[in-house]
């Protein structure tokens, strides 16, 4: 498949990427755009915003199993059906997400998304310190989830079309650093004691907390301020 692809790209899907936009291939210039992306705010918030949205996914993908089998009960057989229910809540907002960006735009549909988020990381909080019980748990973790790709996809549009002269660079840095707080974050909890299921949803609350900090002190204050 790899080679399949390789080949398509080199000989028969056609280059988007404006001319005007492309950079030579030489490490120094790349370098130098990687620092320069670091130094923009708009762009941080984006990475910050899709990155720790990712983080909260990997939490539970770490610690789901054994909060939903270990701690409540689920029957191993079962479990498939839980996350079946996340899968449907991200297979719906990306549904959602194609039928709406055009019309209202990648920032306004991204703002929507983190607005669901982190509502329902907020309602995870109150589940685990309430101990509102299983359900409150379940669909709060999927509510949770489901915006995970409108966030993804329209934070890296959002910040591509700021930086089109450094598209590559800002897509691998914004990847490159999503994958890393995801990691982060799954080691995280997997260091935890797992007693209760409140280990995981504090994680996954905090996660989108930090993501909606970031995006509205590094990214939204920073558009508002130029009109």
């Amino acid at each position: 498949m790899g080679l399949l692809a390789a080949a398509l790209v080199f000989f028969i899907i056609p280059e988007t990427h404006k001319k005007e936009n492309r950079i030579p291939l030489r490490l120094n210039i790349i370098a130098r755009n990687f620092l320069l992306l670091w130094k923009q705010k708009e762009v941080l918030g984006y990475m910050f915003a899709t990155s720790f949205g990712f983080g909260g996914l990997f939490t539970f993908v770490t610690a789901g199993s054994i909060v939903y089998i270990g701690i409540y009960g689920i029957p191993v057989e079962q479990f498939g059906y839980f996350f079946m229910m996340n899968i449907i809540t991200m297979i719906f907002s990306s549904f959602l997400n194609t039928r709406f960006v055009t019309k209202i735009g990648a920032e306004t549909m991204l703002r929507i998304a983190l607005a669901i988020q982190f509502i329902s990381g907020m309602w995870l909080i109150l589940t685990a310190l309430l101990d509102l019980g299983f359900w409150s748990m379940a669909i709060g973790v999927a509510l949770f989830i489901g915006p995970n790709p409108v966030i993804s996809s329209n934070a890296m549009a959002s910040a591509l079309e700021r930086c089109p002269q450094m598209a590559g660079t800002t897509n691998s840095l914004i990847g490159s650093v999503r994958f890393a707080v995801g990691a982060m974050m799954g080691s995280l909890v997997a260091s935890m004691k797992m007693d209760t299921a409140a280990p995981m949803l504090f994680t996954m609350g905090a996660c989108v907390a930090i993501s909606v900090l970031s995006y509205y002190f590094l990214t939204s204050r920073n558009l508002k301020s130029r009109g």
